[in-house]
């Protein structure tokens, strides 16, 4: 076995102690519709800023029979989506939203095994314990957080005959743009908290406070200013005070 596959036979070790067999047909564990919304909503971030990086995903693939799959940091499914071929596909190998691909549950796979891991990887055909999962190549890469915590994984899945290295790049591509994203989206809500704190101690000033750009228009101001200098509020934001 090459160097870059060792991953394989020590997934396939842990699958074993997990009790995983060649014969299951299954996740070991799917949550219910109730348990699953409330995943979902405690997933909200990660799903809304993966989202239109899972489109353009599957915009790339969808003329090549892909599934894009996205997971939470426990390989949950939190979304697929394909052309309906190959959606009856997934739901055939109980490949659903609310199917849980860890290893402990599902032996070794794409998603799964790439979260353990802790970096993009790919597991094809009789690679995966599951035969009901030997017919599928499954590129996955895991999903890290602002704190370099993994949160989720972004994996494509499609029929083993389609196996090719660049899916992998893909793969690991839009988990980089996703976790960038994540990091933007922590500084704009810190910066959106500061903005927050700011105006509430301004605010809490009997003074007219007031802030203008380089060329002299008004930027920030409290609820004094422009009642005390006797404007209103849309007439003291359009002040030019250069």
């Amino acid at each position: 076995m090459s160097r870059n596959k060792d991953f394989i036979a020590k997934s396939h070790a842990r699958s074993k102690e997990y009790g995983i067999t060649s014969r299951q047909s299954t996740s070991n564990k799917m949550l219910d519709e109730k348990a699953f919304d409330a995943l979902i909503k405690s997933k909200q971030e990660l799903v809304a800023v993966a989202e239109p990086f899972v489109n353009q995903l599957y915009s790339f693939v969808k003329d090549s029979q892909f599934l894009v799959i996205l997971t939470d940091e426990n390989g949950c499914i939190l979304n697929v989506i394909g052309n309906e071929e190959m959606l009856q596909k997934a739901h055939s190998t109980y490949l659903l939203p609310g199917a849980y691909m860890g290893e402990e549950y599902i032996g070794t796979n794409g998603m799964g095994t790439s979260i353990v891991e802790g970096h993009p990887l790919q597991i094809t055909g009789k690679e995966h314990i599951l035969e009901i999962l030997q017919g599928w190549t499954c590129s996955g890469a895991p999903i890290r957080d602002p704190d370099g915590k993994i949160t989720g994984c972004i994996d494509l899945t499609g029929d083993m005959n389609l196996v090719n290295s660049h899916t992998l790049g893909m793969v690991a591509a839009a988990a980089t743009a996703i976790e960038k994203m994540l990091s933007l989206k922590r500084q704009s809500d810190m910066i959106e908290a500061d903005n927050i704190y700011i105006d509430g101690i301004i605010n809490s000033l009997p003074s007219a406070i007031f802030t203008t750009d380089l060329y002299g228009r008004i930027r920030h101001f409290n609820d004094f200013s422009y009642g005390m200098l006797g404007y209103t509020k849309e007439e003291f934001y359009k002040l030019d005070c250069s």
